[in-house]
């Protein structure tokens, strides 16, 4: 009789011990800019353009359990002022005239949701999501679903977020970039980042 009450307390020991162990998890990671890159890229009819955004702030927040991500938000402000090609005309132009950052000095992306494309933290702590929200620039808000890879530091107390975005600039009534004659911009941008977290 002692023996068998002593394994019903063991048992209830174990699986209190696996219940705990297995409550959901909240990761609240803020962006860090000086460790981080966001770039974009523009195709025209004379030559490419690289530019590179110089300030922004943000975070993501993972509520996870076990090995299981269960959600996943953030937030990513861009200051329209910081987009930088290297070249100061181009530059110029880009923040007065398509952009127009003094009345629009923010793009922004909010995470209301996420779909894990593959939920389960790969053994290097790397798991793969699409992040689901609104997308604003100028005066424009759209849906967007933008497909990210997260890796997360042993520790769970840091994080990388990659990935690739194409914008066509047109859906966002951004004026058209290109000089008669000289060159034709293509409304596709692509965008790539790789921000740290902590």
């Amino acid at each position: 009789m002692k023996k068998k009450l002593a394994t019903i307390l063991m048992t209830g020991l174990i699986l209190s011990a696996s219940a705990l162990e297995s409550q959901a998890k909240s990761y609240y990671l803020k962006f860090n800019e000086k460790q981080s890159k966001i770039n974009f890229f523009v195709t025209t009819t004379l030559h490419n353009v690289t530019g590179d955004v110089k300030k922004f702030k943000g975070f993501i927040s993972i509520k996870g359990e076990g090995t299981t991500v269960e959600k996943a938000d953030g937030l990513l402000e861009i200051t329209a002022d910081s987009l930088f090609t290297n070249q100061s005309q181009r530059d110029s132009k880009l923040k007065t005239e398509v952009m127009n950052v003094l009345k629009f000095p923010l793009i922004k992306f909010k995470v209301n949701n996420a779909k894990i494309t593959s939920n389960k933290i790969d053994s290097d702590g790397t798991l793969y999501l699409k992040l689901i929200g609104p997308l604003t620039i100028r005066n424009v808000t759209k849906n967007v679903e933008i497909p990210v890879k997260v890796k997360m530091a042993t520790d769970k107390n840091s994080a990388s977020v990659e990935g690739r975005y194409t914008v066509n600039f047109k859906e966002y009534n951004v004026p058209d970039p290109s000089i008669p004659i000289v060159g034709k911009v293509d409304e596709n941008i692509d965008i790539t980042f790789n921000i740290k977290a902590y």
